[in-house]
């Protein structure tokens, strides 16, 4: 069996023989916010010498893994795939080389991905409010939505009229809630926070 590695945005997958569900659930999850991007390999050439490798065969799933569609070709000596997304969504990847006879290797049906990539270009929506409880003291209240997101990226600051400074408003980070502080009387308060998904992507919103 020719063993492939992939590389997909740092990370390496090796390709195996022998599939199961507890292969298919190891299989790391890539988040990207880049529609364009190439997936490295690398591979053992005495092995690939061995049985005439006369090219390597990107398989590709976008309906987790019901159908596989060859993607691209290239010769092993490429040593890359350069993948452009379509659109957002989840990409099922897996690799398979081609010998001398024709012949794929390793010899079983396409079934479980070596990589799964999900494109994300849309930043995740962060709405905060701001109100008065009392003279002196007031509430924040938010909420995150997103497909990706990723919660324990929120930060939300503010300042206030003593100062242009902004100070960290201390929260479980969590996709919604709310929050108190006591503040000096006198001034205009505003806040401001921003928020990550796991792509990369980043919302921001601000009151006063």
């Amino acid at each position: 069996m020719s063993r492939i590695t992939l590389l997909c945005l740092g990370l390496a997958v090796v390709a195996t023989s022998l599939w199961s569900p507890e292969v298919e659930a190891a299989t790391p999850v890539q988040y990207t916010s880049r529609t364009r991007f190439r997936i490295p390999y690398r591979f053992d050439p005495a092995q690939m010498q061995r049985i005439g490798a006369q090219e390597i065969r990107l398989f590709l799933s976008r309906d987790r893994g019901s159908r596989w569609l060859t993607a691209q070709t290239v010769s092993p000596r490429t040593g890359r795939f350069d993948f452009q997304a379509p659109e957002d969504g989840e990409y099922w990847f897996a690799v398979r080389t081609v010998d001398a006879r024709n012949q794929l290797h390793p010899r079983i049906p396409v079934n479980a991905p070596e990589l799964q990539v999900i494109v994300d270009t849309t930043r995740p929506e962060l709405s905060i409010q701001l109100t008065e409880i009392q003279p002196g003291r007031v509430g924040l209240a938010w909420q995150l939505s997103d497909q990706n997101l990723d919660p324990s990226t929120l930060r939300l600051e503010y300042r206030d009229g003593r100062s242009d400074r902004w100070q960290q408003v201390v929260i479980s980070p969590k996709p919604s809630g709310n929050t108190a502080w006591t503040l000096a009387a006198g001034g205009m308060v505003q806040v401001r926070g921003s928020v990550q998904d796991l792509a990369g992507n980043t919302g921001t919103a601000e009151d006063s």
